[in-house]
């Protein structure tokens, strides 16, 4: 529905004049009939104003009623979506920080047998030199 042919209605449901209507949302008369021609193109100003005292949603500068246009059964399928997809990936952050957490302990587990065989190639070489043997390394050197 045009602006002009809401505001209309709403006057004459409401039995007012069209000076009344114009002082009511602060318009003087003519320049609601410049509103009411289509001459003048509804300012964001008066198109609060208008919702403010009229309770009518009118588009600014299109002269154009408002409707909503929203959905609310899409709107609530892509939050479900959204928190669906952000269950997911807070699912793969932990596996992620397991998967760390494991490669870290792996890695430990790791460095202790690096160590216990660096230790135990000590010990060889000690009772390698104390039998008076040399190794393979030590007998070209």
């Amino acid at each position: 529905m045009e602006a002009t042919e809401l505001l209309e209605d709403y006057r004459l449901k409401n039995k007012l004049s069209r000076a009344k209507l114009a002082k009511m949302i602060g318009l003087n008369p003519s320049g609601m009939s410049r509103i009411m021609s289509g001459e003048t193109k509804i300012s964001l100003d008066l198109s609060t104003r208008i919702k403010s005292v009229l309770g009518l949603e009118i588009e600014p500068t299109t002269n154009k009623l408002t409707k909503p246009n929203i959905d609310q059964t899409e709107i609530m399928t892509k939050i479900e979506i959204n928190a669906e997809a952000l269950s997911f990936f807070q699912s793969q952050i932990d596996e992620l920080k397991n998967d760390k957490k494991s490669l870290r302990e792996d890695k430990e587990r790791l460095n202790k047998i690096i160590d216990q065989l660096m230790e135990n190639n000590k010990i060889l070489i000690a009772t390698l030199d104390n039998l008076g043997l040399q190794s393979k390394d030590q007998r070209t050197a």
